[in-house]
């Protein structure tokens, strides 16, 4: 399933929900698009998910789609993201992410979308690992020890 209205695209993959976004951005633009990511992040089954966000080609976003990404990005919290990670081509990007985000997760970056989606791959494994294992430590033991 790919979304892709004019300033953002949208790809799910499993459980990391690859972000393209582009140009300038306005509230008007923004609305959708966090609406976009809401309706993909429900078909993830409150399971952890990552966010990667390929920013290359973006320009600059305006003082209230800063305001209103910060209330994302605590929604994001709130519904299992793990991890937001970021591609920039610039710093001025950088600075609004920071803004944005500020206080609520660190910004963690990248140099390629590749990077960043098998970093992110290796983060959910781990959570599903970490998982598993707090489900078997709650299990009362049997005392059988299997040869």
């Amino acid at each position: 399933m790919h979304i892709t209205p004019p300033h953002y695209e949208l790809v799910p993959d499993h459980n990391v929900l690859i972000c393209r976004i582009s140009e300038h951005w306005v509230l008007d633009c923004t609305e959708p698009y966090i609406e976009a990511i809401k309706k993909i992040v429900s078909g993830f089954d409150n399971q952890p998910w990552c966010r990667v966000v390929n920013m290359l080609q973006f320009k600059l976003a305006t003082p209230e789609v800063i305001a209103r990404m910060h209330q994302f990005g605590r929604w994001s919290m709130d519904h299992h993201c793990l991890l937001h990670a970021f591609i920039f081509s610039n710093k001025q990007q950088q600075e609004q992410v920071e803004a944005a985000y500020n206080g609520l997760f660190p910004i963690v970056t990248f140099k390629t979308e590749r990077d960043a989606i098998v970093h992110c791959c290796r983060l959910l494994r781990m959570n599903l690992l970490q998982q598993k294992a707090d489900h078997y430590s709650r299990l009362p033991a049997t005392g059988n020890n299997p040869r």
